[in-house]
């Protein structure tokens, strides 16, 4: 916003740059988008933009509960729990 202002205030764009610490050439850029940035987000996003998702795997689903509900138990019971019984539940699980 800061280069677009010194633009309007008609700053060279060289003087710009090196006030800057830029290259001429992203303040070129920064010029021939100016609309773009200027304009809302919701006005220049496309009609056709979908919501990404992630979806998980029914099967990971099923165990992390299978095996959320092993380490209740054993923490219940006092049981020791370490990295390498907990992973080798993992396998019987999965």
């Amino acid at each position: 916003m800061q280069v677009i202002r010194r633009l309007d205030t008609g700053e060279r764009q060289s003087q710009i740059a090196a006030a800057l610490n830029l290259a001429t050439s992203t303040i070129r850029t920064l010029l021939k988008n100016k609309e773009k940035i200027l304009s809302p987000a919701s006005v220049t996003a496309t009609s056709s933009a979908t919501r990404i998702t992630r979806s998980r795997n029914s099967t990971y689903v099923e165990m992390e509960k299978r095996l959320s509900i092993w380490i209740d138990d054993e923490i219940e019971r006092n049981m020791p729990l370490s990295q390498s019984i907990t992973m080798e539940k993992v396998r019987i699980f999965n």
